[in-house]
C-alpha cells in the first residue's frame, strides 16, 4: 500500500492560453467604478472621499487613492484620516511620515520595512533560536517521540509540524473508529515522519522497502507501521498518513482478503478529508478526481463490475477516482445500510470471491448498480458555499482553470458572504489570477478578500493562540495568514508583507514561508543581504518545498545570480507538476530574467 504522485493527462482548457483573460480587465473595471464613485461624492464630503480612497487602494488603484487624499489634506490640512491614511503620524504639532518619522521615533530600517529595535532583535533572536532547534533535532537518531491515545509518532520534524500531525490524527481516528466501529483497547499506530525525502529513502532502503522517489509514504503490513516523510505541508503530510492508516486500520478490521476497490476507495475518501477547525471532514468531495472521473466517462463507458473485479495488480491511476466514486455512492444514498453489511462481512472473514461477497452485502451486483451510480457521479458538482469554496481551490491544481476556480468562489462568496472560506477561497485564485497576469488590481483584491477572512474568522493572533491551545488545526489559520502575506507582497505592499510575515511568526515560529518572505524583503537591501540569506537557509531547513523554493529564487535573483534562480525557479515547477507551479514558476523564471526597464 504506498501513496505516489500519480501524474496523469488531465483536461486542461486554459494553462496554455496565455496570459489570464479575466484580469485583463479587472483594473480597467476598478477605474471605472471608481469614476462612477467620484462623480457621486460632493467635493465638500471630505470623510466620504477618504472611505473612497481606501477603497479605490483595496482594489489596486494607488495613483487615485494618493492623488484624492491630497486633494482632502490641500482642502483640510490637518484632515486626521487624509493624513493617517497617507501612512502620516503626528509628532508635536507636525505631520510626519516615512524616513523622517521613523527617525524621529528612533527606528531601523530591516528586512524591508521600519521597525523598532527591540522588534529587530526579537526577529533575529527567533530565526538563530529555530536555526539551533532544528540542528538539534537535524537525525533520525535525535528524532521526537510522542504518543497519543491511538498514535506513536517519531518524527524529526519541527515539534509544531509534530503536534499539529498527532492533532490531526486523533481527529482522523475519531471519524474512522465510526466508519469501522473499532471499540476496546486498540494497540497505538506507530507512524513515523522523516524530514526530508532523502532520509526517508534511506530508512526504506535499510529496512528492504526500496521506496521509489515519488513514493510519498506506505504501510508496512505485518509491522502495523506507517512510514512517510514531511511533503513541505501538513496538508500535503496529512494527505499520506490518512491514506496510508486506512489501509492499516481495513488491515486490522477485516478477516479476510479486502477486494482492492474497496481497500483504496476508502483510502482515498479517507485521504481527501477536508480538515475543518477541530475535526476533518471525510465525505469532502475530492474534485480534481470526480472531474478526472467525468472526462473519463465522457470518452467511454465506466464499467463498474469491472472496477469491482479489478485485481490490486491491474489498480493504475484510472480506478482510483472510479473506487472512491463507488464508496461515496454507497455511504450517500439508499445503500449505507448494505455498504455497512458489506464492511461487517469483512469484518467476519470467509472465502467468498469478490462478486458473491459484493451481492452478499450490497444486494445487488456491480453490473445492477450501473445506472444509479452514473446518475449520482454525474450530479456531483459544487452546490453549496463549501462545496464551490472546495472546488475553486481544486481548480488551481490538476486541471489548472483559473477561470472556472473564480466562477466557483464568486459563487460561494454570494451564496455565503459571512463565512471566512469563502473570502478566503476567492483571495486564494485572485491571488494565482495576479501571479500568472501580473495585474496588482487583482493582487490588491486578493488582499481585500483575505482581510475579510480574516476579519470573519476572527483570526487576530491571541485568538489564534487561543484556538490552537484548545487543540483546533494550526496550520487552517497559518495557511490564511500566509495568503494574506502573499497577496500583499504580490500588491506591491512590502512593509505589509514584512509586517503580515512577523504575524505569522507570532503564532508559528517554524514557518517557513515566513522566513522566506522576510528574506525577499531584505534581499535588495546591501546592509540586509547576508540576513536575507540566514532567513532564507532557515526556510530551506524547515521545509525546502516548492514554495520556499521560489523564495530562494528571489533572493537570488536580488542578489544578481540569475542562474541559481532560475534553476530553483526550475525545481519548484517539477516539484509543483500538479499545481499552478507549473504554469506560473516558468513564467516568473522569465520575467525575473528579463532586463529591468
Amino acid at each position: 500500500m504506498i501513496r505516489v504522485w500519480l501524474l496523469v493527462v488531465l483536461s486542461c482548457c486554459w494553462i496554455l492560453a496565455g496570459e489570464a483573460a479575466p484580469a485583463q480587465t479587472a483594473a480597467a473595471k476598478a477605474r471605472i467604478e471608481y469614476a462612477t464613485r467620484l462623480a457621486k461624492t460632493p467635493d465638500d464630503q471630505l470623510d466620504r472621499r477618504v472611505e473612497l480612497a481606501r477603497w479605490a487602494r483595496g482594489k489596486g488603484l494607488a495613483t487615485e487613492s494618493d492623488s484624492l487624499l491630497e486633494a482632502v489634506i490641500a482642502a483640510k490640512v490637518d484632515h486626521a484620516g487624509a493624513r493617517k491614511a497617507l501612512g502620516y503620524e503626528k509628532i508635536g504639532n507636525d505631520w510626519l511620515r516615512g524616513e523622517p518619522l521613523w527617525q524621529t521615533k528612533k527606528w531601523v530600517r530591516y528586512l524591508g520595512r521600519w521597525m523598532p529595535p527591540a522588534e529587530r532583535r526579537k526577529l533575529i533572536a527567533r530565526r538563530d533560536g529555530m536555526r539551533q532547534e532544528l540542528k538539534s533535532r537535524s537525525g533520525w537518531d535525535k528524532a521526537w517521540e510522542s504518543k497519543t491515545a491511538h498514535f506513536a509518532i517519531k518524527s524529526n520534524c519541527q515539534v509544531r509540524v509534530v503536534e499539529d500531525i498527532l492533532t490531526a490524527m486523533e481527529q482522523y481516528h475519531t471519524v474512522a473508529s465510526r466508519m469501522f466501529q473499532l471499540t476496546g483497547n486498540q494497540a497505538r499506530i506507530p507512524v513515523e515522519v522523516y524530514a526530508d525525502q532523502d532520509e526517508f529513502l534511506k530508512a526504506s532502503a535499510a529496512s528492504g522497502m526500496g521506496a521509489a522517489e515519488n513514493v510519498l509514504g506506505y504501510y508496512v503490513p505485518g509491522k502495523d507501521l506507517i512510514r512517510a516523510y514531511f511533503a513541505g505541508s501538513v496538508d500535503e503530510t496529512l494527505g499520506t498518513l490518512f491514506h496510508e492508516t486506512t489501509h492499516l486500520i481495513v488491515n486490522r478490521f477485516a478477516k479476510r482478503e479486502v477486494p482492492t476497490w474497496s481497500n483504496e476507495g476508502l483510502a482515498v475518501y479517507f485521504e481527501d478529508a477536508e480538515r475543518l477547525e477541530d475535526r476533518v471532514d471525510p465525505n469532502a468531495i475530492p474534485w480534481t478526481r470526480l472531474w478526472h472521473l467525468h472526462d473519463m466517462m465522457e470518452a467511454k463507458p465506466v464499467d463498474l463490475e469491472g472496477t469491482v473485479a479489478c485485481p490490486h495488480a491491474g489498480y493504475t491511476v484510472e480506478f482510483y477516482p472510479r473506487g472512491w466514486a463507488l464508496t461515496h455512492f454507497l455511504l450517500n444514498g439508499p445503500y449505507r445500510k448494505n455498504y455497512e453489511n458489506y464492511l461487517g462481512l469483512l469484518r467476519k472473514g470467509g472465502d467468498m470471491g469478490n462478486a458473491a461477497l459484493f451481492l452478499k452485502g450490497i444486494g445487488k451486483k456491480p453490473g445492477d448498480l450501473q445506472a444509479e451510480w452514473e446518475k449520482h457521479v454525474k450530479a456531483l458538482e459544487p452546490k453549496t458555499a463549501d462545496e464551490l469554496a472546495g472546488a475553486a481551490r481544486a481548480a488551481l491544481g490538476s486541471y489548472l482553470d483559473p477561470q472556472r476556480a473564480e466562477d466557483y468562489a464568486e459563487r460561494a462568496v454570494v451564496l455565503a458572504p459571512d463565512a471566512w472560506r469563502c473570502h478566503a477561497a476567492l483571495g486564494t485564485v485572485r491571488l494565482a489570477l495576479a501571479r500568472l497576469s501580473g495585474d496588482a488590481a487583482l493582487a490588491s483584491g486578493a488582499v481585500e478578500s483575505f482581510d475579510r477572512a480574516v476579519e470573519l474568522a476572527g483570526a487576530d493572533l491571541a485568538s489564534i493562540k487561543a484556538r490552537v491551545k484548545k487543540g483546533q488545526s494550526l496550520s487552517v489559520w497559518t495557511g490564511l495568514l500566509a495568503g494574506r502575506m502573499f497577496a500583499l507582497h504580490a500588491a506591491g505592499d512590502g512593509e505589509g508583507a514584512a509586517a503580515a510575515a512577523s504575524d505569522l511568526l507570532e503564532v508559528d515560529a517554524a514557518n517557513a514561508y515566513a522566513y522566506g518572505m522576510l528574506a525577499i524583503l531584505g534581499a535588495g537591501d546591501a546592509q540586509d543581504g547576508g540576513d536575507a540569506q540566514a532567513f532564507i537557509e532557515t526556510a530551506q531547513d524547515i521545509g525546502n518545498d516548492h514554495v520556499v523554493r521560489w523564495c530562494a529564487a528571489r533572493v537570488a535573483f536580488a542578489t544578481g545570480k540569475a542562474d541559481q534562480g532560475t534553476k530553483l525557479l526550475a525545481e519548484a515547477a517539477k516539484l509543483d507538476r500538479l499545481g499552478l507551479g507549473r504554469a506560473w514558476y516558468p513564467r516568473e523564471a522569465k520575467r525575473l530574467a528579463a532586463p529591468a526597464q
